[in-house]
């Protein structure tokens, strides 16, 4: 059987859930406080943005007003916050590669 396999990396997954609940836990206890700023942050923007639409063409104007093609249901705040978030996050990771490298390379 091969090392990275279809069926090998099935049988990773427990092992991989059971790491990730760990750093989850751990990242909760020891940041649990910019967690929830981060959270109450992004529900704060979505609010507003609710109360006070614009006709902006952005990002958040298109969860907020889109709809999912199959069920035509809109995405819940929560799961607009966690979009935000994970935009956030890769944003920052993106340009910290990018200008890491740059400065090696010059």
């Amino acid at each position: 059987m091969s090392a990275f396999g279809l069926q090998a990396i099935r049988d990773m997954f427990s092992a991989m859930m059971d790491i990730c609940s760990q750093l989850i836990l751990r990242w909760k206890r020891f940041a649990g406080e910019e967690i929830d700023f981060l959270h109450n942050l992004c529900d704060e923007i979505v609010q507003e943005r609710r109360k006070y639409p614009n006709d902006v063409n952005d990002l958040l104007n298109q969860m907020i007003n889109g709809k999912e093609s199959e069920t035509c249901q809109q995405l819940s705040d929560e799961n607009i916050r966690c979009q935000l978030l994970t935009f956030l996050v890769a944003g920052h990771e993106t340009t910290s590669g990018l200008l890491s490298f740059t400065m090696y390379y010059l």
